[in-house]
């Protein structure tokens, strides 16, 4: 699926649902993290980011140290 596609898909389901494209696209974050996070050997932490011009998504995912500082990123 082309990014151009991804973002018509978006908006659609954004206006079948009666929310905000921002809304959904909040839910997705929280759903790719979720996901990510149960992956055998992921990291403690990541930060998804989708950028909602282009919807490029970005992941940085981290591990912590015991007062939740970042000791290693990874890819």
């Amino acid at each position: 699926m082309s990014n151009l596609d991804m973002t018509e898909a978006i908006r659609m389901l954004a206006g079948d649902r009666g929310i905000s494209v921002d809304s959904l696209l909040q839910v997705l974050v929280e759903a790719l993290a979720t996901a990510y996070k149960k992956r055998q050997g992921a990291a403690e932490e990541v930060i998804v980011g989708i950028n909602p011009e282009n919807m490029d998504i970005t992941f940085t995912a981290y591990d912590v140290d015991d007062d939740g500082n970042w000791i290693n990123e990874r890819d």
